[in-house]
């Protein structure tokens, strides 16, 4: 339960929503509490302090990887959330990559947070691309600060693996077929 909280949550803070506000349709009470909670740590890595840099010059502080997912299923009101964990990365890191589907089965958000998934001090990459908004992110964050990058939603899909890791949700998970 909580990789599948930290990949929603992961949704629900690039999408901005204030304490008590859906991030987006489903179950109200698992998306009102995940909400509340992600507002209060984005505050704390001070997200509003600084300009955000070009998603062209982001590094991840944690490379991907993706062997041996684990997939699951979440639906939603208007579609479903397919969740795509692993479990032993370099390091001790934990990934899940989550997409978002519509009722039509069109990709509407794709979220990936790897790292240090148990909120520890150790150093995680995030990376949200909201397709139907045309807006994407990617962060790094650690004890010692925090790096934001900010850009175009069809720029993002192309670096790094988002594109790679919404077609392996579809072979791998069914994607929005399952």
């Amino acid at each position: 339960m909580r990789k599948q909280w930290v990949a929603a949550a992961c949704v629900a803070a690039a999408a901005g929503c204030a304490p008590g506000q859906k991030a987006s349709p489903g179950p109200e009470s698992a998306m009102v509490v995940e909400s509340t909670t992600v507002t209060r740590s984005v505050r704390s890595l001070g997200m509003g302090i600084g300009e955000p840099g070009p998603l062209s010059g982001f590094t991840p502080a944690i490379p991907p990887f993706g062997e041996n997912g684990r997939c699951e299923t979440i639906p939603t009101e208007g579609g479903r959330l397919v969740l795509l964990s692993f479990e032993h990365g370099p390091g001790g890191a934990e990934r899940n990559v989550s997409v978002e589907y519509d009722s039509a089965g069109t990709v509407i958000v794709y979220a990936d947070v790897r790292g240090d998934l148990h909120e520890q001090g150790g150093p995680l990459t995030s990376v949200s691309v909201h397709l139907a908004e045309g807006a994407a992110q990617a962060m790094n964050s650690s004890s010692q600060g925090r790096q934001l990058a900010m850009g175009a939603a069809d720029a993002a899909l192309d670096l790094g693996t988002p594109r790679a890791m919404i077609a392996q949700i579809e072979r791998q998970c069914g994607g929005a077929a399952k």
